[in-house]
């Protein structure tokens, strides 16, 4: 598969999020389990970091760099779909960056696109 058409946030979430969600469902894999585990007695664990254990994550740290970290993570997840993600998400992170840098400063927060509710 060649780069998502133009790095939009749509392309992105139709050609690779919903084929993966699709292709795990089949697996029975889940990334958030949302249904109650009726063979777990508790759900009492250690206290764990906010970022189950991915690290600190500075408020000037490069988001290119932020993103060969998340690599490093999901590979070291085990699962081989993540990490495959990456360049996809790297084209992304610039379209994204760089329809932000040619907006215009009138100070009004951009509306959130349709295709971020439909995730969960």
């Amino acid at each position: 598969m060649s780069l998502i058409d133009g790095g939009t946030p749509e392309a992105f979430f139709a050609n690779l999020l919903l084929p993966l969600k699709r292709h795990n469902a089949s697996r029975r894999v889940q990334y958030f389990a949302r249904e109650p585990d009726q063979a777990a007695e508790t759900y009492w664990q250690e206290i764990a970091t906010r970022t189950g254990g991915f690290g600190s994550v500075p408020a000037d740290s490069d988001p290119a760099g932020l993103l060969d970290q998340l690599a490093e993570y999901w590979r070291a997840s085990g699962d081989p779909a993540l990490p495959r993600l990456l360049p996809y998400l790297k084209q992304l992170r610039e379209a994204l960056a760089a329809k932000a840098a040619a907006a215009p400063a009138d100070g009004k927060d951009p509306e959130l696109s349709d295709s971020v509710y439909p995730l969960f």
